[in-house]
C-alpha cells in the first residue's frame, strides 16, 4: 500500500493571521476559504494546509492519501484491528472522492482518502518560491510504543 501524508488540518484562533503567515513565510498559495476555513498548497495539490477557525487550537486531523480508492477498505479493516475507533466513512471536505476518518492512539485523528483534485501543472504550481510539500509531522506522545505500533501495524510505516 503506497500512502504518504497529504495533508494537516489545524484548528487557529485567528483565521487571517494563520493565513498571512502561510503565504508570506511559507510561499504557499490560498485555494479556498469560506465557513471558516482556509485551504493552502505549494503546488498541485488542492491543499496540503487547512486551517479551521476555532477557539480551540491545535491539530484537527492528518491527512493520509493512499494512491488507490480499492486500499481505502484494507486500511480500514487494519485500523480497527489495531484499536482505531472509526469515525467516518465519507469524505469531509470537497475535492476529496472517497475517505475514511479515524482515531489512532494519543486521540490523534486521522483521514485516509485517495485522489484529492489537483490543478492542472503550471509554472506557478511546479516551481513554487518557498515550500514545495509537506515532508514529515512530529508527535509528542505519552505512549510512544503504543503509537508507533500503530502507525507500522495498521497503517503500514516502516519503523526506523
Amino acid at each position: 500500500m503506497a500512502m504518504h501524508i497529504g495533508h494537516v488540518a489545524i484548528q487557529v484562533s485567528d483565521l487571517e493571521r494563520s493565513v498571512d503567515h502561510a503565504i508570506e513565510v511559507l510561499g504557499l498559495t490560498e485555494t479556498e476559504r469560506g465557513n471558516g476555513q482556509s485551504f493552502l498548497t505549494a503546488n498541485a495539490k488542492r491543499y496540503e494546509l487547512q486551517f479551521i477557525e476555532s477557539a480551540e487550537v491545535g491539530l484537527s486531523h492528518v491527512g493520509l492519501e493512499l494512491e488507490d480508492e480499492s486500499e481505502i477498505a484494507a486500511l480500514r479493516d487494519r485500523v480497527i484491528a489495531h484499536g482505531g475507533q472509526m469515525i467516518s466513512e465519507v469524505p469531509r471536505e470537497t475535492g476529496i472522492e472517497s475517505a475514511i476518518r479515524f482515531v489512532g492512539p494519543g486521540g490523534i485523528v486521522f483521514e485516509a482518502y485517495a485522489r484529492m483534485t489537483r490543478e492542472p501543472l503550471s509554472l506557478e504550481n511546479t516551481f513554487a518560491p518557498l515550500a514545495r510539500r509537506l515532508g514529515h509531522l512530529t508527535f509528542t506522545m505519552a505512549d510512544k510504543a503504543e503509537f508507533e505500533e500503530f502507525l507500522v501495524g495498521a497503517l503500514g510505516f516502516s519503523s526506523l
